[in-house]
Parts: structure tokens; sequence; C-alpha cells
């Protein structure tokens, strides 16, 4: 996944197409957001803010100050932060969000971002099982609004629903053959 995301330095062998044509690193980036395993963010940001504070630097200028809030107010409620959004996000010194909590944030840091297509790294990798069903359920969510998603998934349980994840994937993987034939 990291290959295909273009996260991986140093030399690399074959092609990596998209939609039948070799892949254009500026076009692909501007199109693509990746959600890293760590979850790394100012912890004395507010939900609210650290999506703010991304969408102002990530969408285009032609975005203004309102549309860029409600976009916001959107991806929260998809990935269902909405309700904590006034929430600090904490880190070591500072109380704040859970490590399930924290991984949506991260999530919807890139979502503000508008991606066409979005990786994820081990979404659920660290969390206990009622957390990374919330991630993953917010995975499908997102899904649902059109995106390609891909992520890589260590832990399949029905507890995480990593299964019907998989499944669609494998759907995607064959209509993928089915295309390129």
């Amino acid at each position: 996944m990291d290959c295909i995301a273009g996260r991986k330095t140093g030399k690399l062998e074959g092609d990596i197409l998209v939609n039948g044509h070799l892949k254009n690193p500026t076009s692909f980036n501007r199109l693509t957001g990746y959600v890293e395993q760590q979850d790394i963010h100012i912890g004395t940001a507010t939900v609210r803010e650290a999506l703010l504070f991304s969408a102002k630097l990530r969408l285009p200028t032609s975005v203004d100050q309102a549309a860029r809030e409600k976009f916001v107010d959107e991806v929260m409620q998809l990935v269902g932060l909405s309700h904590i959004s006034g929430r600090l996000i904490g880190d070591a010194a500072l109380p704040g969000l859970s490590q399930g909590q924290l991984k949506l944030v991260t999530i919807a840091v890139e979502l503000v971002a508008n991606p066409s297509v979005i990786f994820l790294d081990e979404p659920t990798s660290g969390l206990d099982a009622p957390s990374a069903a919330r991630v993953m359920k917010a995975v499908k969510r997102i899904a649902a609004t059109g995106r390609t998603v891909l992520c890589t998934i260590h832990r399949q349980t029905t507890r995480t629903g990593a299964d019907a994840h998989l499944m669609h994937a494998r759907r995607w993987q064959t209509q993928a053959n089915r295309f390129s034939s």
C-alpha cells in the first residue's frame, strides 16, 4: 500500500497505473489522502480547530471560510466526531480524547482535504475491540460516500468489521481485473 500511495522512497520497480495511465505523482497526491498509523496532533487544539486548520491549509483558496466550516461539520458528522467537536485533543501532559476518538480525528484531518482516494495504514492498530469497531464503521460510511478506501488491517475479526471490508475489497479487485483485461 505504501508503494501505491507513493510513501516509499528509494528504488521501486514496475509501473503504477491509475485508470490505465501511468500515475502522475502531482495529480495523484492532490486526489489522495493517507492516514498514518500514528496519531500526531496538537494537544491544545479542539477537534474542530484541528480540522479547520487542516482544511485551511489543504483546500483550494477558492473555498471560502463559510464553505470550509460547513465541510468540516459534514466530515465530523460522517466520522462521528460532532458530539466532541469542542473537546481538547490532549497529549501526554494534557487529558483529552480516547485512542479511538484520536484515530477518528486523524482520519477526519485527511478527509477535510476532500480526497477521492484515502489510504489507511492499520486504522485499528492498538485499539480495543469496541473502538476498532467504531473506526471501521466510520470507514464504511466514508466508502459509502463514493470515495475509494484502501486500508491494511492486521487484526481481522468480526468485531472490527474487517470481514465486510475485505469482502468489499475482493469485489473491487474482481471489478478491477474485469476492466483491465
